[in-house]
């Protein structure tokens, strides 16, 4: 009897030992319930919060010609295993543009200082659609953006000497870090 209870005791602290290291050991950051792991080696985690355009209602305004608008965005957020965990953060923007010429530049501008400041950045054209006769860019910010920044950004499309914008209608698209 006495060596049954013992072996429980031993048991009881060997199992409490083996839960404490693991979760000592476990420094991986809390992630928000919309956000997903595209990278992990163990030292650094890229986390994904993926934000796709909701095709508006039929009116009027949908049936003008756009040149350019936003398919989805992507907020990159980098962490650090081991001290700072959310290191800095990046967005991805893909967006599709009518194919008016062969040669083209798309691109996102955006501040992260209600305009005081801005960067522009080109994308890199990813895939044609034939019939509808679209093309698809990614376009990605620099990967400094730091934690708790609200960036502001329109999308830009130069073509045959023509520069053609989707701003949200005038308010903007923007990603919250």
């Amino acid at each position: 009897m006495r060596n049954k209870g013992i072996f429980a005791a031993v048991a009881v602290i060997v199992l409490g030992m083996g839960i404490s290291a693991c979760s000592l050991k476990n420094d991986r950051p809390v992630l928000a319930p919309n956000e997903t792991v595209i990278f992990d080696d163990g030292e650094t985690m890229i986390t994904s919060t993926k934000e796709v355009q909701k095709a508006p209602a039929l009116s009027i305004e949908w049936n003008t010609v756009k040149n350019v608008w936003r398919i989805s965005q992507d907020l990159l957020k980098y962490y650090k295993y081991g001290g700072t965990v959310y290191v800095s953060g990046q967005l991805k923007v893909t967006a599709e543009v009518n194919n008016i010429a062969y040669d083209k530049v798309v691109g996102i501008r955006y501040t992260t200082d209600n305009w005081k400041t801005s960067k522009d950045y080109n994308g890199y054209w990813i895939s044609h659609n034939n019939a509808a006769n679209t093309d698809r860019f990614e376009i990605l910010s620099d990967s400094s953006i730091q934690p708790g920044t609200k960036v502001q950004y329109a999308i830009y499309y130069k073509v045959s000497g023509k520069t053609y914008w989707d701003n949200n209608n005038g308010l903007n698209y923007t990603a919250q870090f």
